[in-house]
């Protein structure tokens, strides 16, 4: 077999001849051993992002129907996730529904979630509580709780948060609230009653392609955060851009707040770029001279500040907060004032959902990029005078 980044050759015909060669996996079409893509690839159901699979040494499972014990290895999963953290290994696999309040502590780990699981609580506490951790979440939906998940650094101590393909909904506080570094990518934040996101004076935070929507309590004088409220305090980068931003609400004394605050304790800058503000606005607070947007849509009749804003009309497939994990959940479609009004000079090449970037004759705003319908090929002279044996049966559309 051919390894990747290995020098030897044969055939492999499993994955298990491919696992002296970085647990890669093996492609019995051309019998070598590739870096795998996704988790169903592997034999452990884990694909790190570097291409090579899990084993029972450095991902510890956790399943409705699994036991509690020392191991939490692939084939005995643990029923928690506190048990899974306890075995000390640096990765943690989540796999159904899951009824929890967790706690990290001091710990590096990364979570990974298969397709549809969720992790929620009925308690008024954190589904999930960070102190001082470097975490990444990914793939997992998190319901209920006082918040979603709440990271926090302690002065003098290092953590961060990592979030991709991430749902946190429903929470009856705010849905994110943090003041570690956070970087959140394809997420969608949606029903959480006291607001989205929050942040008291991160020193660094980007996020790009989410949607956060329908969040907030319109008649609770305590909701100050509508979608998100943003206040921070460092060398950053604090970056908001391609994120749909729809139907967000905020308590009666905060009508600008609906959508995203931008505030400051210190003077670092602060890009809010591409982005949709459908039936919401924004406040830049009193740090406007660092809180630059641009390039972002706004509802009709809304004041922009950005020489390249757009008003108009943001449409969406699918509004339905009754089922915020769907594929179409408040993706753009064709006709939108959103489609390529984003900057050219972005560094963002994909969407929410994979989708590269641009799919027009230009970036789209917001967390969704339109693909356009495939043209019609007209088909060559002999292939019009034949088409069944040009073509098949002369369909036009392949």
């Amino acid at each position: 077999m051919c390894a990747v980044d290995v020098g030897s050759c044969g055939a492999c015909s499993t994955n298990q001849d491919c696992a002296p060669f970085q647990n890669t996996i093996c492609n019995s079409t051309s019998g070598s051993c590739e870096a795998c893509t996704a988790h169903a690839q592997c034999d452990s159901q884990v694909c790190f992002p570097d291409g090579t699979c899990g084993t029972d040494d450095n991902v510890a499972y956790v399943a409705p129907s699994g036991v509690d014990d020392q191991s939490c290895n692939h084939a005995t999963p643990c029923k928690t996730v506190t048990a899974a953290l306890a075995t000390g290994k640096p990765n943690v696999k989540l796999t159904g529904l899951l009824d929890e309040s967790v706690t990290i502590t001091d710990r590096i780990v990364d979570i990974y979630a298969d397709a549809g699981t969720r992790l929620s609580t009925s308690d008024n506490v954190a589904v999930i509580a960070i102190r001082n951790s470097t975490v990444t979440i990914s793939d997992l939906t998190i319901e209920h709780g006082l918040f979603g998940i709440d990271a926090e650094v302690d002065n003098g101590k290092v953590g961060s948060l990592t979030m991709d393909h991430v749902s946190v909904l429903n929470a009856s506080n705010v849905g994110l609230t943090f003041t570690s570094p956070v970087v959140v990518t394809g997420s969608v934040f949606a029903g959480n009653l006291a607001g989205g996101i929050k942040s008291q004076g991160a020193t660094s935070f980007v996020f790009q392609n989410n949607i956060i929507v329908a969040n907030g309590n319109a008649s609770d004088n305590n909701d100050t955060t509508g979608g998100m409220n943003l206040f921070f305090s460092g060398p950053g980068p604090y970056d908001i851009e391609f994120n749909t931003f729809a139907d967000n609400v905020a308590g009666p004394g905060f009508p600008k707040q609906t959508a995203l605050l931008c505030g400051t304790l210190a003077q670092p800058p602060m890009t809010i770029e591409n982005n949709i503000f459908s039936n919401n606005t924004v406040s830049l607070g009193t740090g406007i001279t660092v809180c630059v947007e641009d390039y972002n849509l706004f509802d009709n009749g809304t004041a922009v500040a950005g020489a390249h804003d757009r008003t108009g009309l943001a449409t969406f497939k699918n509004k339905n907060i009754a089922d915020p994990t769907a594929s179409d959940f408040y993706r753009t479609i064709a006709g939108s004032a959103a489609v390529d009004g984003g900057d050219a000079a972005t560094k963002v090449t994909t969407d929410i959902d994979g989708v590269s970037r641009p799919q027009g004759a230009g970036f789209d705003m917001g967390a969704s990029e339109v693909k356009p319908w495939p043209k019609r090929q007209t088909p060559r002279t002999s292939e019009a005078l034949e088409p069944t044996r040009a073509r098949g049966y002369g369909n036009s559309d392949e």
